[in-house]
């Protein structure tokens, strides 16, 4: 690999020396030169890569689909993504690096944008929150924190410390996704509440609103949900769960009392 590198950097120069008669005398282009080649070659033998391992393992999912416990393909592409960020550090990056210090950090910056571009596309298709999209979530999280810690130890010598790597892997902000969704649960569980009271004392021969003794077991049975979910930050979300709850009480005391009132 390192001899057919080496020989397309140096065809590079010779076209480049054609090209510019200065050349001889400007040296530090003659390091751009080959920077540039290495550069434009590691994205497109990773975004290449990508493409491949995306395509595998939507074929293998597809053939394991009927199997329990599948998980989602972005899950494990993820997982597949981050072990060929690995491969690259540790095998290319270093042969490259003679060319292009900064090598493993364009690899991974690269990872991190293919991945990226799909994670948007399901996120946009999410209605709600579920197990699968969880998984997905915290799978990128993983992926994003250990291909930004490939990208930092890359970039330990260099001028700028990282920044203009870094600047090309903008957050992913799973968990800010995942908090989103919980607070849409939420939201469409407080609704449910409020909307499946019949809201009428005169709808049954007790004269009391059917859900009357349902009240605290429907908001019981809407914290046991809300724990269940597979999601890391239960603690933080919580507030906006009782304030919703808080809201239910409150819709069903004010109701209670209009009608207790037109009963009087």
């Amino acid at each position: 690999m390192e001899s057919i590198v080496s020989l397309g950097v140096s065809a590079a120069k010779i076209l480049v020396e054609d090209i510019s008669h200065e050349y001889r005398r400007k040296r530090r282009e003659e390091v751009d030169v080959a920077r540039i080649r290495i550069d434009t070659y590691i994205r497109s033998s990773l975004r290449t890569a990508f493409a491949q391992r995306m395509e595998k393992t939507d074929s293998s999912r597809r053939t394991s689909r009927n199997q329990p416990k599948s998980l989602p393909l972005l899950s494990i592409l993820a997982k597949d993504i981050g072990e060929l960020a690995v491969n690259e550090k540790e095998i290319f990056s270093p042969i490259l690096k003679r060319w292009h210090p900064l090598a493993a950090g364009v690899a991974v910056a690269t990872l991190h944008t293919c991945y990226g571009n799909e994670l948007k596309q399901f996120i946009s298709g999410l209605s709600e929150l579920t197990p699968d999209a969880v998984h997905v979530l915290r799978a990128a999280d993983k992926l994003e924190k250990d291909l930004v810690q490939i990208a930092v130890e890359d970039s330990v010598d260099s001028d700028d410390g990282g920044k203009g790597i870094i600047r090309e892997m903008p957050p992913y902000e799973a968990e800010t996704a995942i908090a989103n969704m919980v607070k849409m649960w939420v939201k469409t569980r407080v609704d449910r509440n409020l909307q499946q009271e019949i809201w009428n004392p005169q709808a049954n021969k007790e004269k009391l609103a059917p859900s009357a003794v349902e009240v605290l077991p429907i908001l019981d049975e809407t914290l046991d949900s809300y724990f269940q979910l597979p999601i890391p930050m239960h603690p933080a979300c919580l507030p906006d769960l009782m304030t919703g709850l808080d809201k239910c009480l409150l819709h069903y005391i004010s109701k209670t009392n209009v009608y207790c009132t037109l009963e009087d």
